[in-house]
């Protein structure tokens, strides 16, 4: 008798245990078990080739029913109604459009419900049927098939204008054949326009050339509580470039860059730029820095930095890059001339001056010419320095 009465509750417990198994499994593939649920009908045209009883209903991605039977339409026999239930929280409102969407690695297909206005009504049938939602006519269809569908209407594209794709192909032989018979000429446009911007051809890198900061004279002079702004020094768009700039004042015949440079360019003379040299930086930008670097090693100001920097109240140094080349002429020079303003932190203009340097070119090399402009931008610089730290004591 107790043998009997274990075996019972053994027997009962694995009953419980698959009872609960499948309870679970409802549960989870039923979405929300034994809750209410609201019944749709989906119309597909076309094939839904996959889609089985049970499959998952999803709304923006979340599973929210499954599948409750599929039936072909007997007076539309392109025609696929698929009846689906949902949860009854479910928003399908009546623009909620309709596909199908392939899940996981195994690409099961499932009833996918996106979207809808807020705005929009609910979905309702007006004679008490389930509401019907009409699904995209090509929502039925696999890649393969929706790829072999634009394959076919790019086939027909090309069959229909058959003539004009040929005239097209037959352009763009002929323009290549043209670009062939003239690849000498197009090198030689292209190898004037490397001059004339100051490239070099690609055998190569183009040498990058610095300027120097300058030391000023400090023995015995008392440092200055004066703070000085150093702000983008302003030029022509010529000199605002890394490129070096040369002009030919032979055909002038003007002996000073600062004398009558206007002149100069208006009588015809040739300018062009370096090919085989390149400043480090926009010239503006290295002139700007080379100043302050060179305040700085003189210890003398408070306090020197450009705009923007915290200096509030300090006076600002305004540089006009006038002349920053190199001369070609009988007696090749390099000249250096930079106008210089002081403002103070209220607008009015301090004190006001401009300063020159010309120094011969050594030999007939680029080297020398970029150590000539080194010299002539020191011997501004350090006149420059100078005259600011004057009138700063002043």
């Amino acid at each position: 008798m107790e043998t009997h009465a274990r075996y019972t509750i053994v027997g009962a417990f694995v009953l419980a245990v698959v009872l609960a198994g499948f309870a679970f499994i409802y549960w989870l593939y039923g979405v929300g078990g034994l809750e209410a649920r609201r019944v749709y009908r989906v119309q597909y045209q076309g094939s839904v080739a996959g889609l089985l009883k049970g499959a998952a209903v999803l709304f923006n991605g979340v599973r929210v029913g499954e599948v409750l039977s599929l039936d072909i339409d007997r007076r539309q026999p392109n025609v696929v109604m698929v009846r689906i239930d949902v949860a009854t929280d479910t928003p399908i409102r009546a623009d909620t459009r309709a596909g199908i969407a392939f899940q996981g690695l195994t690409g099961a297909p499932a009833v996918s419900l996106l979207g809808g206005t807020v705005d929009a009504p609910a979905l309702v049938a007006a004679d008490g049927t389930p509401p019907t939602l009409i699904a995209d006519p090509d929502a039925g269809l696999t890649m393969s098939e929706a790829a072999q569908g634009v394959l076919r209407r790019i086939d027909r594209l090309i069959g229909d204008n058959e003539e004009d794709f040929g005239k097209i192909v037959g352009d763009l032989a002929t323009f290549a054949d043209t670009l062939a018979r003239n690849s000498e000429r197009i090198d030689t446009v292209l190898a004037g326009i490397e001059k004339f911007t100051g490239g070099k051809a690609a055998q190569g890198q183009v040498p990058i050339y610095d300027l120097s900061s300058v030391a000023v004279e400090t023995s015995g002079a008392q440092p200055i509580a004066s703070r000085i702004i150093v702000a983008e020094p302003q030029t022509l768009i010529t000199l605002n470039s890394q490129k070096i700039f040369v002009r030919d004042a032979t055909s002038a015949g003007a002996d000073g860059a600062g004398s009558d440079a206007t002149g100069d360019q208006e009588r015809g003379a040739k300018s062009v730029f370096l090919a085989d040299a390149l400043w480090i930086d926009a010239l503006p930008l290295l002139v700007q820095s080379r100043i302050i670097e060179s305040f700085e090693r003189s210890g003398l100001m408070k306090s020197v930095g450009r705009p923007f920097g915290g200096l509030d109240g300090a006076d600002q140094l305004l540089i006009e890059i006038r002349h920053f080349e190199v001369l070609e002429g009988r007696e090749p020079r390099a000249a250096v001339t930079l106008a210089a303003r002081i403002v103070s932190d209220s607008g009015e203009i301090k004190a006001a001056d401009s300063f020159h340097s010309e120094v011969a070119i050594a030999g007939s090399e680029t080297p020398d010419r970029m150590a000539a402009l080194d010299r002539a931008f020191s011997n501004v610089a350090r006149g420059l320095l100078g005259w600011v730290l004057g009138v700063a004591r002043e």
